[in-house]
């Protein structure tokens, strides 16, 4: 059950929800095509035990410094962590404009949040173990560009402009949605950039649990970014493409695409990677219907190549995906007239064997 709340505008700073029927539990949604703005605290009458999460359907802004929180309305109010959460939908817009917000409760997004220039996002955990929140940029689904006809994206998008980070012990977890750093400034401080599985087990059509972090190739050498768990680092990606870091002769060199990046999306204007780099484990080769040769005798070892336009081994060429939960994920034709060694993973990731037998092609 859904209780939806119409009219838009400002929500009060103190803003109580009754569900009376504590056995029929009921999400409490701001309405989907309308605008709220939210700067206060929200209290909940928790003795009725019938609210089970807030979800914005529409599009919410905070344009001042403010501490969200969700507070019971007993005799002694006391905030609510763990029982009720909130959810930015998928659609929905939550805009964070100006200030240093401050969230202190649990919230999963599906739907996009824009951090402006200026602006702090703070997922708040107040120093107290008992009061310890989560933010997930989640995901349902792949990226669009993985999907077939007809099927809808779900993954959560922020652009950060500004800071998104946590204080106070909380957790930011980036489990298969994309962060942008849409301005050079950018600050992104979270916790853990995936789930904590390998590539073949947390980047598929039935769990996608990778986070992304893009960089602008302009900021590529940028250091503000920090990932906490060290062994949940996701992907941090560069896109080269024309006009955005392809060199005019097409060839490209791996270990200029950014200090801190692992993941490289060759789009337009390359034609042959020439050199590698031991930082970047990840390839998506998406240039259309552009071949794209790989000439480098020695072409790297990866964690995994995502092949969704032609790639040409070469003659004398070895490419090696090795290594715990390595993949090859073939939605295209890779001709193969050197060594592709793809040994530690048994199959192709992404199709089926018909598939592949149509797209695994040697000489």
């Amino acid at each position: 059950n859904t209780i939806v709340i119409t009219g838009g505008g400002d929500v009060p700073a103190n803003l109580d929800f009754i569900v009376k029927n504590g056995s029929d539990q009921a999400y409490v949604a701001l309405n989907e095509g309308e605008t709220w703005k939210w700067a206060g605290t929200v209290t909940v009458d928790a003795t009725k035990n019938g609210i089970k999460g807030f979800v914005n359907r529409g599009t919410m802004t905070n344009a001042e410094t403010a501490t969200l929180a969700i507070y019971n309305n007993a005799a002694t109010p006391a905030q609510v962590i763990d029982d009720i959460k909130f959810e930015n939908a998928t659609g929905a817009t939550w805009n964070v404009t100006a200030g240093d917000l401050n969230v202190q409760f649990h919230v999963t997004n599906y739907g996009t949040v824009n951090i402006s220039k200026g602006a702090e996002y703070h997922q708040d955990g107040q120093s107290d173990t008992s009061k310890k929140t989560v933010f997930t940029n989640d995901a349902k689904t792949l990226p669009a560009r993985f999907l077939a006809a007809g099927v809808d994206e779900e993954i959560g998008v922020v652009n950060n402009s500004g800071v998104f980070a946590t204080v106070g012990g909380a957790d930011i977890n980036n489990y298969g949605g994309l962060i942008e750093h849409a301005d050079k400034d950018a600050k992104t401080y979270i916790t853990a950039n995936q789930l904590g599985g390998t590539f073949s087990s947390d980047f598929n059509t039935a769990s996608n649990k990778i986070g992304r972090i893009n960089l602008p190739y302009s900021n590529k050498d940028e250091d503000n970014v920090s990932i906490n768990a060290a062994a949940a680092t996701g992907f941090v990606s560069v896109t080269v493409s024309s006009g955005n870091g392809a060199p005019s002769n097409g060839k490209l060199d791996l270990s200029s695409v950014g200090n801190y990046v692992n993941y490289c999306i060759v789009e337009s204007g390359i034609t042959e990677i020439s050199k590698v780099s031991d930082k970047i484990k990840f390839v998506e080769f998406n240039s259309g219907t552009t071949e794209i040769a790989w000439s480098v005798a020695s072409a790297g070892t990866y964690t995994g190549l995502i092949v969704l336009s032609p790639v040409n081994i070469k003659y004398g060429t070895t490419v090696k995906v090795n290594g715990t939960g390595a993949a090859t994920y073939l939605g295209a034709k890779m001709y193969v007239g050197g060594t592709f060694n793809n040994s530690t993973y048994d199959g192709y990731y992404g199709g089926t064997s018909d598939k592949v037998s149509t797209l695994y092609i040697t000489y």
